[in-house]
Formats: structure tokens, sequence, C-alpha cells
């Protein structure tokens, strides 16, 4: 028996030199090994929480309404945006009309009244979970413009001043979609002033 035949038996043959290949593509192994295992904990968390249909946010939407969800408000203007959009894309204004009654009732009587904030803590919150919590002042005052330009384009419209009234529609469409798709919202940057002015102390988002 040759010295490279004790070499080899004594480095366990095959075993070793698999072991060798074995480590060469140990780094494609892990890496899919690890995205395998991120799968499997999305897919568990993913089942936990649709198994638990109690699910309980930091903050309780519906009592707890001096703060809000950040995405809550995005989702609306993105509801709003697309509404009013789509009254002026059909020439139907009443859509409009309906879009403010909405965002007026949900001020009113609270947001278990609001459909886009149903629709966002009741479906999309417990699936994807809670965002940044802020102070739910600006975001509501933002909604009080927007009633206030559709309530005035509701008038223009009934008065015969269609093109004012389109105008109002689209500007409250231009800011929600803006709002929506960038987070910067026109109008809760405009009670954030007011409120520096003022000296009024937001809540800290966090």
């Amino acid at each position: 028996m040759s010295l490279g035949q004790d070499v080899w038996d004594a480095a366990g043959g095959e075993s070793a030199l698999g072991a060798i290949r074995l480590r060469g593509c140990y780094p494609i192994l892990a890496s899919i090994q690890t995205r395998r295992t991120r799968e499997l904990l999305a897919a568990r968390d993913y089942h936990q929480l649709m198994a638990n249909p109690r699910y309980k946010p930091s903050v309780d939407p519906f009592l707890d309404t001096d703060v809000i969800d950040a995405r809550a408000p995005r989702v609306n203007q993105a509801v709003v945006s697309l509404v009013t959009l789509a009254a002026f894309l059909l020439d139907f204004w009443p859509l409009a009309t309906l879009m403010g009654l909405q965002l007026a009732i949900g001020l009113t009587f609270g947001r278990q009244y609001c459909l886009p904030c149903l629709f966002y803590f009741k479906v999309l919150q417990p699936r994807y979970g809670e965002g940044r919590i802020e102070d739910s002042r600006p975001p509501r005052f933002a909604n009080v413009v927007g009633i206030v330009f559709l309530t005035v384009a509701t008038v223009a419209f009934l008065a015969g001043l269609t093109t004012l009234g389109w105008v109002l529609t689209l500007i409250v469409s231009a800011l929600a979609g803006f709002a929506a798709v960038s987070g910067i919202c026109v109008g809760c940057e405009m009670y954030a002033l007011y409120a520096r002015a003022r000296g009024i102390r937001l809540i800290a988002a966090h």
C-alpha cells in the first residue's frame, strides 16, 4: 500500500472528500437555510396571528383617541384621494359630497363610524401590525380642512359653479394622494405650525 493511500484512508477517503466539497458549498447552503428559516418564522407568525383574532395593539384605536396609528390616516387619505378622483373622472360630483359626509361622520361620532378607519383597524392592522403612534390632532385637523373644501365644492356644484367645484375637489384629491404616498400631510403640518405658535404640546410619536 502506498503512502498516498495511507493518507487517503487516514483522512476518511470519500467521507473527507465529501466534507471538503460540502465545506466549499457551506455559504450557499447557509444562505438557503437562513432564507428558509425566515420564511418558516414568517409563516409561523402569520398563522399565529390569524389563529388569534383577539389581536391587541398597544393602544385601543377606538378608546385612546388622543393618539392614532400613523398608518391609519394614510389609508384614509388614500381612500379620499381615490374617491374624489373617481368623482371627477366619472363626472359625478355627489361622490365627492359623500366622501366629505363620511369624513364629517367619522370626526363627529368617532372612528368606529369611519369606514376607511374600520378597514385599517379591523383588517390591515391585525395582519401587518401596528405602525408609529402619534398625536391624533394633526390628522384630525387635516380631515376638517378636507371637509371644508368638499363642502364648499358641493355648494359650488349646486350653485352651478362646476369649474370651481372640480378645482376644490381635485385639490383635496391631490393633497390626500400626496399625503398617502409620501407621508407628508399638508393639513397636519399646518396644525403643527399652529400648535407651535400657540405653545400647544403635541404628543411625541413613538
